[in-house]
């Protein structure tokens, strides 16, 4: 984001806006883990996001994004599956907006099997 930033303007700026909202979320803190384990349940959430250009106020995409930690995963980890499931359903945003950027093509919103960091932004 850092480059896209600085580069140059070749003509009138815009900004896409980007609006994640969370719709519904499960999430089983570390301390019921350590309590109940696998018993606790599954972690889950679902993101809908809506991307639009700022300037016009035109919506580019509306996708959604969901992930889970098992209740089994969660358990054996002490809660760091529950954890890294938030990070897994940023890392997918920022995947889609990088896969995005250039041209408008969509596709699957999860799971990626990339970090975003990975993607060069040019």
């Amino acid at each position: 984001m850092q480059q896209w930033n600085n580069r140059p303007a070749d003509g009138p700026i815009r900004t896409l806006l980007i609006e994640p909202t969370i719709t519904e979320m499960k999430f089983v803190s570390g301390g019921k883990r350590a309590f109940l384990g696998a018993m606790a349940g599954s972690s889950a959430i679902l993101m809908k996001a809506k991307i639009s250009d700022k300037e016009t106020g035109k919506t580019v995409a509306t996708p959604e994004f969901y992930s889970k930690s098992s209740a089994m995963a969660g358990a054996y980890s002490f809660g760091a599956n529950d954890n890294a499931m938030l990070a897994r359903i940023a890392n997918a945003l920022a995947v889609y907006v990088l896969n995005n950027y250039r041209e408008a093509v969509g596709g699957p919103v999860l799971p990626p099997d990339v970090e975003a960091s990975s993607i060069p932004s040019e």
